[in-house]
């Protein structure tokens, strides 16, 4: 479930037109959103 939350996330990144560092940090803060929804 987690890695669809990320993979998603990614595929948004991508259709930005991000780099692959970029698309790399956007799957480890979307991590976290997830477990700091507060944040």
């Amino acid at each position: 479930c987690l890695v669809n939350r990320t993979v998603r996330s990614s595929l948004i990144e991508l259709k930005l037109g991000r780099g692959i560092v970029d698309l790399f940090i956007l799957d480890l803060y979307g991590e976290i959103i997830l477990f700091f929804p507060e944040s």
